[in-house]
């Protein structure tokens, strides 16, 4: 998975680098398989092998000429993108497994690797990015929605409002006293219905949300 990791977080720091964000620059961790504080020897993800019962004789893995062909080029290419997820790909068909030096609690170090399977999910950062971009949208259009929504309750509200007061109004003798009455009961009212829309909005946001992406009518 190296050479996927490698390209997919350098196009990441590309995209970081367009939207303004001051990168000075990347350290890929690490050079050679170390000694990590908290998983020791275990871990595995060097550019180049550690050969510990032969002397420490190194050997360079593919990922170290990936590497030294982006920096040498300044850039990743599309071949290099294809060859790197056509190769977790091939893995995932295959059933093969890598090494890991966590227990399931993602904290606990272990003392010998354990194997798992490769994940089957596209992780690229394009898919991500896709993710979120999709997310953005739909809570746009949630809030679009929800605004006409809310113009619309006000406008019926203003017309029940001023059809309460026409009817107020024709019928004759009212002093300030029942207009006060009436004043504080319509008052009442509108602020019932204000909260219970409210709370309508509160608990239906997720289903406003999914309708907007699925492109349903609530």
């Amino acid at each position: 998975m190296r050479p996927a990791y490698i390209v997919e977080h350098l196009l990441a720091v590309a995209r970081a680098v367009d939207e303004g964000v001051p990168v000075s620059g990347y350290l890929h961790w690490t050079i050679s398989d170390n000694w990590e504080w908290a998983d020791g020897y275990c871990p595995k993800f060097g550019l180049v092998d550690v050969d510990r019962a032969d002397n420490l004789r190194r050997h360079r893995r593919p990922s170290f000429a990936l590497f030294r062909d982006i920096v040498a080029k300044r850039r990743v290419t599309v071949p290099q993108r294809e060859d790197a997820w056509a190769q977790v790909q091939a893995a995932v068909a295959a059933g093969a497994t890598h090494r890991f030096c966590r227990a399931d609690d993602g904290q606990s170090s272990l003392d010998a690797a354990i194997e798992r399977p490769f994940s089957d999910k596209d992780w690229r950062f394009s898919a991500a990015e896709a993710e979120v971009d999709r997310q953005k949208e739909a809570r746009s259009q949630t809030q679009k929605h929800t605004s006409a929504v809310t113009d619309s309750v006000a406008e019926v509200t203003s017309t029940i409002n001023q059809t309460i007061w026409g009817m107020w109004d024709s019928i004759p003798g009212q002093d300030e006293v029942n207009a006060g009455v009436y004043n504080t009961l319509n008052d009442t009212m509108l602020g019932l219905g204000h909260a219970i829309w409210g709370n309508w909005l509160d608990s239906n946001e997720e289903v406003l949300e999914a309708a907007v992406v699925e492109g349903r009518e609530v």
